[in-house]
């Protein structure tokens, strides 16, 4: 993240920073999305902010059905959502915040990416990266066993991370 994306997710969730005004009660993740804003989610207000690199506040995603966002990504005008208390992965239309599907059968997810169809989930509890069709949200299959420190094996994965094609998985050691 640049340092510009630092600043404003660290202005967000300063309730006493001059100029914040997105009331970013408990950040958890923040994801940049294409056209430069930033999207914050806050895990204790149920609600995902959409910044500016200045950190000001352009609107607040707020969907019923998210019980604890954690981890986000987008692709074109949809956002996946990993709530973490409802052990599902929620997708929404970006311009409107409307509900478009869901997912469960996941333990506590954290991370996302989106890379060439394929949705990516740090499935937290069942220590693998769970992969989804992006566009279907159907299961395509584990990656990963645990837990574990041995050869493909997760302890605790947090963090999914996709550039051109090149997917890195992160793991708590």
């Amino acid at each position: 993240m640049s340092s510009s994306a630092t600043d404003a997710a660290s202005r967000a969730s300063d309730p006493t920073s001059a100029g914040s005004s997105s009331g970013v009660a408990y950040p958890s993740f923040v994801h940049s999305l294409p056209g430069g804003d930033l999207i914050i989610t806050d895990s204790r207000m149920h609600t995902l902010h959409v910044l500016s690199l200045a950190g000001d506040l352009k609107r607040v995603l707020d969907d019923e059905a998210l019980q604890f966002p954690m981890g986000v990504a987008s692709d074109g005008d949809v956002l996946f959502v990993a709530d973490g208390l409802g052990d599902c992965i929620h997708s929404l239309r970006l311009s409107t915040g409307a509900p478009l599907s869901s997912v469960g059968g996941l333990s506590y997810p954290h991370g996302l990416a989106v890379a060439g169809g394929t949705l990516y989930v740090a499935d937290w509890g069942n220590h693998r990266i769970m992969t989804f069709d992006r566009d279907t949200l159907q299961p395509l299959g584990p990656i990963g066993r645990g837990p574990g420190e041995g050869e493909g094996e997760l302890c605790y994965p947090r963090g999914v991370r996709s550039e051109e094609h090149t997917s890195e998985l992160q793991s708590r050691q």
